[in-house]
């Protein structure tokens, strides 16, 4: 296939995708709804083999997890994190997106054990923020 196709078809699964999410923000569903598909066409579009979504409770100042892809037990149970806290409390506190290319070898990654048997290498930490506020961060590993 040619590179110019290639290109033609990922474009077009962007579009399929933010459509998707468009349709979902403006329907009647439940927040907990959108955040699943939130991260379902995020992990589709990136190719990730799990995509999360957290979100600040402020009243305990932590990222909880409120929706995932993933079906494992184990990811799905992991602890809450504080804000400032390995990776995705770091680009919470500091509103950047974070890196992490090789988790085996990042002292600030948490959960490594978890990582481990879950088979996952990398994570990219982004913020979400509404008008200048932190409110959750969205990771795809």
């Amino acid at each position: 296939m040619a590179k110019k196709d290639k290109r033609t078809i990922s474009y077009a699964r962007q579009l399929e995708a933010i459509s998707k999410v468009s349709k979902t923000i403006t329907s009647s569903l439940y927040l907990e709804d959108i955040l699943k598909l939130v991260v379902t066409v995020t992990a589709e579009i990136m190719d990730s083999k799990i995509c999360s979504l957290m979100l600040i409770d402020e009243k305990t100042n932590e990222l909880i997890l409120k929706a995932t892809q993933s079906m494992s037990d184990t990811y799905n149970s992991k602890p809450h994190l504080k804000i400032g806290e390995g990776i995705a409390g770091k680009a919470a506190l500091e509103n950047k997106p974070k890196a992490v290319y090789d988790r085996s070898k990042e002292p600030e990654y948490k959960y490594k054990d978890i990582a481990r048997k879950e088979g996952l290498k990398a994570l990219l930490s982004v913020p979400l923020s509404v008008k200048g506020r932190v409110i959750g961060v969205l990771n795809n590993y």
